[in-house]
């Protein structure tokens, strides 16, 4: 359990007993990017539970607790920033800390808005004592204070430097571009080049990445991100209510270049809850309001690569310089021409590749905007650190794509 002790960086407190609702409760306060204090796992006996619940609920920077836990406090000093949780089906929690009644939420339902409350709560409290910030808290983000100022897992910093607005009025009716990358087949490495682009986009402003494969294992894994905390698919339901563009780009992972990124948990129950097309596009929706470019890691065919390609300003196909692999790719063209999406085909050089850029522009009959040739001991980079900056060749493949996106307006 990522467990801190009260610090100059202050924490959030969770005290959920209820089974169903206490990993809701921690994936919300995980997602805020501040320490986590979770009294449920790391306290066993509940007199001691009670007692060190009444000694952190004064210092911590938010409070997530069940009626159980609360019901344990004796004399404490009504305050903000608490926020009370009962398991779906509900009803919402009435719970009262230091005499005032504290806003309830129905998780994992209600998870969004309790996700939202404890932004505005962070925002609220970072101008607390012994946090200095160096930024009008009334405008920052939520968990921006923490993000920015304190290393991770690996000592890099959180946020995304100078591409991330510290407040003000919200993006305008301006909206990032959608890149969908499709592979014509498995394993041709769209993956990776999604990725790539992401990067490269970053030149342009805010950059997300997303995984829309159902069975991915999580893009984390490819960029090197498997531990850094954030929301995963499943954490959230995307279909449900409004939620707020900045409080979703605060609380997802972040990669060393400074990427936005939502992909696929890797628990039982996060895989059995993957998203649908409906969820993805929606996504896309929030994020296109605060990102410059969107990067869609598209599966090769489907309803879900149906349903997102409509919401892409344009879709890359990478296509193997192979005879089967080209006819998939021009399968896929064909559907996308169909749909009036906007693609292209770059060609990628395998070992056994054996077509032409000519070929597969013939086969095809989709415009071919270049290749992207062997990047020997990639993968191997990949699997031991993450992806990072990508080697010259891939770089320069992304580049080609990103120049095809600026002008798909």
């Amino acid at each position: 359990m990522n467990t801190a002790p009260p610090g100059r960086e202050r924490f959030i407190l969770v005290a959920v007993a209820e089974p169903a609702a206490h990993p809701e409760a921690v994936h919300v306060a995980a997602a805020s990017g501040r320490p986590l204090l979770d009294l449920t796992v790391d306290v066993e006996d509940e007199s001691e539970r009670a007692a060190e619940l009444a000694r952190h609920l004064p210092r911590a920077a938010a409070v997530i607790l069940d009626a159980a836990a609360a019901a344990d406090l004796d004399a404490v000093t009504a305050r903000p920033g608490v926020f009370a949780v009962a398991a779906d089906p509900g009803p919402a929690p009435e719970v009262e800390v230091g005499g005032a009644l504290v806003p309830g939420f129905v998780v994992p339902a209600q998870s969004p808005e309790l996700l939202a409350a404890l932004g505005a709560a962070l925002r609220g409290a970072a101008g607390a004592p012994g946090e200095t910030t160096g930024a009008d808290p009334a405008r920052a983000r939520p968990g921006r204070a923490t993000r920015d100022a304190a290393p991770d897992r690996d000592g890099r910093r959180r946020g995304v430097g100078n591409h991330r607005r510290t407040g003000g009025a919200p993006r305008a009716a301006e909206s990032g571009r959608v890149l969908g990358v499709a592979g014509a087949c498995g394993g041709a490495g769209a993956s990776t080049l999604a990725a790539a682009c992401a990067v490269g986009a970053a030149a342009d402003g805010p950059v997300a990445l997303v995984d829309a494969v159902a069975n991915s294992g999580g893009l984390d894994l490819l960029t090197g991100d498997e531990d850094t905390t954030g929301l995963r698919w499943g954490d959230v339901d995307f279909t449900r209510g409004e939620i707020p563009a900045g409080d979703l780009v605060e609380a997802l992972p972040e990669t060393r270049e400074g990427v936005w990124l939502l992909t696929a948990g890797r628990s039982v129950l996060a895989a059995a809850a993957g998203p649908g097309p409906d969820e993805v596009v929606a996504a896309v929706g929030v994020l296109r309001r605060e990102a410059a470019t969107v990067v869609v890691d598209l599966p090769p065919w489907g309803e879900m690569t149906d349903e997102v390609s409509d919401a892409c300003d344009l879709v890359v196909v990478l296509a193997p310089a192979e005879v089967r692999a080209t006819a998939a790719a021009a399968r896929l063209c064909a559907r996308l021409e169909s749909r009036r999406t906007g693609a292209c085909v770059l060609v990628r050089h395998r070992g056994w590749s054996s077509l032409t850029l000519d070929d597969v522009a013939g086969l095809t009959r989709a415009r071919v905007i270049g290749e992207l040739p062997t990047q020997r001991g990639l993968a191997r980079r990949a699997e031991l650190g993450g992806l990072g900056r990508p080697p010259r060749g891939l770089a320069r493949a992304a580049g080609l794509v990103l120049d095809e996106l600026r002008g798909a307006r």
